[in-house]
C-alpha cells in the first residue's frame, strides 16, 4: 500500500520557552505543519518583528487528508489580540536571546539519527 504521507525527515524542530521555564520545550513539527509555520513567521518578518520578540500560542486544527483520515497541523497565532499586546518584556528577551545562544551553539554540526526520531510505526 503505498503512503501519500511525506517521510519523518521532512520534520522541523521548533524551540518554545514558556514563560516560567529556565528550559525550552522542544516541539518536533511533522511535515503538515510546516507550510503554516513559515506563512506566520513570515508575516511576523513583514511587520519587522522577530519571532522571540512575542508571544505564541500554539493550537491544533483538525484536517483530514485526501482520503478523508483525520489528522492534526500545527497553529501559531500571536498570543494577544494584536502585536502590542504579544510583545516580550525586555527582561524575557534576554532570557531568551541567551538560550538561544545556548542552543545555537549545542546544535551546531548536529545531524539526526534515526534513533532521535518518534517511532510512526
Amino acid at each position: 500500500m503505498a503512503r501519500r504521507g511525506q517521510a519523518c525527515k521532512q520534520m522541523r524542530t521548533l524551540f518554545l520557552i514558556p514563560q516560567n521555564s529556565l528550559l525550552p520545550i522542544v516541539l518536533p513539527a511533522p511535515p503538515t505543519s510546516i507550510q503554516p509555520i513559515i506563512k506566520f513567521f513570515l508575516r511576523l518578518a513583514g511587520q519587522a518583528t522577530r519571532y522571540c520578540d512575542v508571544f505564541i500560542k500554539l493550537s491544533l486544527s483538525k484536517e483530514n487528508n485526501a482520503d478523508g483520515i483525520p489528522y492534526s497541523r500545527i497553529k501559531l497565532s500571536l498570543a494577544g489580540k494584536d502585536l502590542e499586546s504579544s510583545r516580550v518584556p525586555p527582561e524575557f528577551q534576554e532570557r531568551i536571546m541567551t538560550i538561544r545562544e545556548v542552543l545555537q551553539g549545542t546544535m551546531e554540526g548536529y545531524v539526526p539519527q534515526a534513533a532521535d526520531r518518534p517511532d510512526t510505526r
